[in-house]
């Protein structure tokens, strides 16, 4: 016999999978497309963003968002994760990620089979189950879309262009695979650690393109333990060349490592460890800045704490 939460565990499932399969699909607008192909390529959207990318200039935007982001979950289109609440904060509203029938949809559109077409979450709906994804993974990814939504956004405003993005649903596969050993005490003892960025763009101004990989920090790592590793890790898959061959680029290319914070506070002791942690010829590679802070002109103006450096300085 079913425990009580074995049944409503069942249940949930069920409702789920008669709403995906049996909701009759709905004349789709081409906004109601570019918010699927918007959750597509971020991942996983919240209502704030979605409002920010297609409603804004629309009268009460946050409703008109409400209230298209629910028609297009109950017809199947999207699927809705709840948010953590925490008291005594307000409710922030759940996210939404592309479900089986906009990945058909999108799918279609694009001339391929859905069998073919790689969505996150995708498992999830083979299996005919929400997603099971837990708060601090939900908000850091919320947090990725919101920091490459704004350098994307200000980039062009800049008059310059991301040609590439690769975020870390792309990376993933590589990370067995992109891995350096480095001396991790002073007694010679070594670790071999992999390199897991949140991100990897190619940024293409007027002076050329520079490299950058992106860690979005939540302060859930220590400074001390798995910074210092990571920090190392970066240094050493430099100049091991395992960069060049991973990215094809160039041997004399390097790049930069942008770390984006919670805190003023916790951007100026990153910084820190950079000096402390790395060597003073590449020290220099990494770069800190505070959400907060930054965010309203996060390529332009001078927000980032580089490592070797005392001042703030601009990426652009």
């Amino acid at each position: 016999m079913c425990s009580p939460a074995a049944r409503e565990s069942r249940y949930r499932n069920y409702r789920y999978k008669v709403r995906a399969t049996r909701a009759r699909p709905i004349l789709l607008t081409p906004r109601d497309l570019r918010i699927l192909a918007a959750v597509h390529r971020y991942r996983v959207l919240h209502r704030g963003q979605v409002a920010w990318l297609f409603f804004a200039g629309v009268d009460d935007e946050g409703s008109s968002a409400r209230r298209r982001l629910n028609l297009l979950y109950q017809h199947g289109y999207l699927e809705r994760i709840p948010r953590f609440v925490s008291p005594p904060n307000n409710n922030p509203g759940p996210a939404y990620r592309l479900a089986q029938r906009g990945a058909v949809e999108l799918a279609l559109r694009q001339g391929m089979p859905h069998s073919n077409f790689n969505y996150w979450g995708k498992s999830e709906d083979r299996d005919s189950h929400r997603s099971r994804i837990g708060h601090a993974h939900l908000e850091h990814s919320l947090l990725l879309a919101d920091i490459r939504m704004t350098f994307e956004r200000q980039a062009e405003a800049a008059g310059a262009q991301i040609v590439t993005w690769a975020d870390h649903f792309d990376l993933i596969p590589s990370w067995k695979s992109e891995r350096v050993t480095v001396p991790v005490s002073a007694n010679g003892v070594e670790e071999n650690l992999a390199v897991a960025p949140d991100g990897y763009f190619v940024l293409q101004t007027q002076k050329g393109k520079g490299h950058f990989f992106l860690e979005a920090d939540r302060g859930t790592e220590t400074i001390g333990q798995q910074w210092k590793r990571k920090i190392l890790a970066y240094q050493a898959y430099l100049t091991s060349g395992k960069f060049h061959q991973r990215y094809h680029v160039n041997e004399h290319t390097g790049f930069r490592v942008l770390t984006i914070t919670l805190s003023a506070a916790r951007a100026v002791n990153l910084h820190q460890a950079a000096n402390t942690f790395a060597s003073p010829e590449s020290a220099g590679l990494f770069l800190f800045t505070s959400w907060p802070e930054a965010r309203d002109a996060i390529l332009t103006d001078a927000w980032w704490w580089r490592g070797g450096v005392s001042g703030r300085q601009a990426l652009l």
